[in-house]
């Protein structure tokens, strides 16, 4: 596409077909009783630093492959901005449902990824691979929710969840560990991708 990589943004990625989420900045009182913005959602126009994705070879909840999009967004995006992939031992959510105990562990699986992305040409040195307790249909459902903070650094909106899995509403924790980021916890429940 020719675009420089502050070029890229949410608005742009929204364009070709992904979603990725949105949330409200939180905020507090200051002394003087007036709300003071403590951390702000990012926003559709800020460039991005990376781009997260989920890694599934079979589709979500019997839908067509996953990696018919993937590939073809991945040749696209990776040599314009960063991806981190979040991936674990399974290839599909439907395997890891029906499967207590992985038939493969998780090197193995990043090692199957790497070769996947090689035999596509795609550069492996701009991916950050991110193992995962849990496979995600996709990213945006359970976060993370990024959030800035007035001197412009990152956090990650930790929400209450009402999901059934705990390890699915723990994601956004276990990001911010991962990241070295600060969790900005939240009574408000939120889970899926409609935010």
């Amino acid at each position: 596409m020719g675009l420089r990589s502050a070029d890229w943004t949410r608005r742009r990625l929204l364009v070709m077909g992904t979603s990725l989420p949105f949330a409200v900045g939180c905020a507090s009182r200051s002394s003087s009783g007036a709300i003071a913005p403590v951390w702000r959602a990012t926003t559709e126009f800020e460039p991005q630093k990376a781009i997260w994705v989920t890694w599934g070879d079979a589709g979500f909840l019997g839908g067509s492959s996953m990696m018919d999009t993937m590939i073809p967004v991945l040749k696209e995006i990776t040599p314009e901005v960063r991806v981190r992939l979040l991936y674990n031992a399974w290839t599909s959510w439907q395997e890891q449902m029906a499967m207590p105990d992985p038939p493969r562990t998780a090197t193995e699986m990043r090692l199957q990824i790497s070769r996947k992305l090689e035999a596509e040409g795609i550069d492996r040195d701009r991916i950050d691979f991110q193992e995962s307790p849990f496979l995600f249909g996709a990213i945006q459902d359970p976060g993370p929710v990024f959030l800035r903070a007035p001197d412009h650094g990152l956090g990650i909106a930790d929400f209450a969840s009402a999901h059934p899995l705990p390890l699915v509403g723990g994601l956004d924790r276990m990001l911010t560990e991962y990241m070295g980021i600060p969790a900005i916890s939240s009574d408000m429940v939120s889970d899926g991708g409609n935010r």
